[in-house]
């Protein structure tokens, strides 16, 4: 079960007709309402926490119950955004993005879709990275790197899925790096999990379906520009801010640039729709 923000939140600002500043615990929140659907996103770390099209019975994100929603502390769930590295070779773990605060600094709504865009600035105020979000009846997340360095970055999206033995994965390789046995293995495609995985795949943009019986729906997912996909799901071994149960309903596929840095200038793109 994903946890879900809306009717929680304390009111701040009116932003557009469409489009409110709102605040949960220590994290604010740019919340969209709009004919085409709603979605969530908190200003920690510009995370989409929660994007649900007006054809979805479900959210198409999952949320952690246990989340604590404090100021400087990772949230599980929704699209975190790993940058500039991606793991726990440095500290904090996935990079600052995540924990920073980022800003709003420009909008655009029409009768069919919000584009967002949010920025990530230095204490000089120099930007290091941009993100764009559109939602409509589908939804992009848009990655771009500012800063003058190059950089690892993922979407590290977490769907919100029925039942993640009830849930198959197409559109993988079948060769793929285990980080969980730290070697290079042959796995099935389609994938179906049903234990601790953590699968690195490379290999050129790519298409993947996501088949979650148990809500009788299919999520395509859109890698643009990605050198690596990202499968994970922790099953039973105990993981922050998350249930001991909540590894059944979440489901990790994340669009990645690890083994090919992003330059300044270049982008990371994802586009998720239900099916």
């Amino acid at each position: 079960m994903t946890f879900s923000l809306f009717n929680k939140m304390e009111f701040v600002e009116q932003i557009h007709p469409n489009i409110s500043l709102q605040r949960y615990n220590e994290i604010s929140m740019i919340v969209v309402e709009h004919e085409t659907g709603r979605a969530i996103i908190s200003l920690q770390g510009a995370q989409l926490l929660s994007w649900q099209p007006k054809s979805a019975t479900q959210d198409l994100l999952w949320l952690s119950e246990a989340e604590p929603f404090k100021a400087g502390v990772a949230i599980r769930g929704g699209v975190p955004l790993c940058y500039p590295w991606f793991g726990a070779a440095k500290q904090p773990a996935h990079g600052f993005a995540r924990i920073s605060q980022w800003v709003l600094s420009d909008w655009q709504v029409s009768e069919h879709e919000v584009k967002l865009i949010f920025g990530l600035y230095s204490e000089n105020n120099i930007a290091i990275a941009r993100v764009r979000m559109a939602f409509a009846e589908d939804c992009r997340v848009k990655f771009t790197q500012l800063n003058n360095s190059e950089a690892q970055v993922a979407l590290h999206t977490y769907f919100n899925i029925g039942d993640i033995e009830q849930t198959t994965i197409f559109g993988l390789p079948k060769q793929c790096m285990d980080k969980v046995a730290n070697q290079v293995v042959e796995v099935p495609s389609p994938l179906t999990i049903g234990k601790q995985t953590d699968y690195v795949y490379s290999g050129e943009n790519r298409i993947n379906h996501i088949e979650d019986k148990a809500h009788k729906r299919f999520i395509e997912v859109e890698h643009h520009n990605a050198s690596n996909v990202v499968v994970w799901n922790p099953w039973t071994t105990a993981t922050s801010a998350m249930t001991a149960t909540g590894y059944k309903t979440m489901l990790c596929v994340e669009t990645a640039r690890i083994d090919e840095t992003l330059k300044q200038g270049e982008s990371l793109e994802m586009r998720i729709t239900q099916q």
